[in-house]
């Protein structure tokens, strides 16, 4: 069971969606012309907000720094924002910034924690017991998720939001797991002026504007987002896999992406199609070839 210490921006879409149909009503103007862009939800304590690794090479930012750190660099997943903030303007990274990451990857060992709850089930065709994990994290209490947001928020976002937060996010809801509480702000963050690469804080999947060929000119990694969908209608069908770009890719294009229909064939019994958000959220990148 793979679990990840965040949430990606297609699942926090989705549960948008599903919150949106159940307070609100027809959820299609969220899927014909969505009115935001989000991020996927990463990490954050007070005034602490961490963002995902880059994927390009960026080797001019280390020279002359000792292997030791470069080793604990390969094993880090976020960065402080301070830290990012150099990386996507092509500046030098200074020892303390390495002892910071390097430190900031011990605490969200401790802070966030991967927890493993065995289980068995009878199997489909024998009826034999079969033994799995679920998996679930476990945040500390000073630490949550963060995301952001593009565009125009209307008001009937933030009521979806109070729902969600009482709903809870994610699987065993019954069980009290997902719930949250939620606080509105504004983080600004330091871009290049110029630059021709851009950085995902979302997953992605590459629509009609997208030149494709420029992903061999790209760092990108790649998923295969698919799982059981849920709708208020009680049916529940298993979704049509689809490819996702992850966050932290660094594309030679302005990425714009897709909300992508995901419907299986053939399915009877259910009274509308299902999505997964594919859009982009993006920012510039001074890539190693503006360095």
């Amino acid at each position: 069971h793979a679990i990840w210490g965040m949430i990606h921006s297609d699942t926090l879409w989705a549960a948008f969606v599903w919150g949106w149909s159940r307070i609100i009503g027809d959820p299609n103007p969220l899927v014909d012309g969505p009115p935001v862009r989000l991020s996927s939800a990463f990490p954050y304590s007070g005034e602490r907000y961490l963002f995902p690794v880059p994927l390009e090479p960026a080797g001019h930012l280390f020279s002359g720094v000792p292997s030791e750190y470069l080793k604990e660099l390969r094993k880090v997943q976020f960065l402080p924002k301070g830290c990012f903030e150099k990386w996507i303007n092509g500046e030098r990274l200074t020892l303390e910034d390495l002892e910071e990451i390097k430190g900031l990857r011990k605490e969200l060992e401790s802070k966030i924690v991967p927890l493993f709850e065995p289980h068995v089930r009878l199997g489909p065709v024998a009826y034999e017991p079969e033994f799995y994990y679920l998996g679930a994290i476990s945040f500390d209490a000073e630490w949550g998720l963060y995301f952001l947001i593009e565009g125009e928020v209307p008001k009937e976002f933030f009521y979806v939001l109070d729902f969600l937060s009482e709903e809870g996010l994610g699987g065993k809801r019954n069980r009290g797991l997902g719930v949250f509480k939620w606080t509105k702000g504004t983080l600004e963050l330091r871009v290049p002026e110029s630059a021709s690469r851009w950085v995902l804080l979302s997953v992605m999947n590459p629509g009609d504007e997208d030149p494709l060929e420029e992903l061999r000119c790209s760092y990108f990694n790649v998923y295969l987002q698919r799982g059981w969908s849920l709708s208020p209608c009680g049916v529940q069908v298993m979704r049509a896999p689809v490819m996702m770009i992850l966050e932290g890719s660094v594309l030679s294009f302005k990425p714009r992406g897709r909300i992508v229909d995901v419907t299986p064939e053939g399915v009877t019994g259910l009274p509308h199609r299902i999505y997964r958000h594919g859009l982009a959220f993006s920012i510039p990148f001074k890539g190693v070839s503006n360095v």
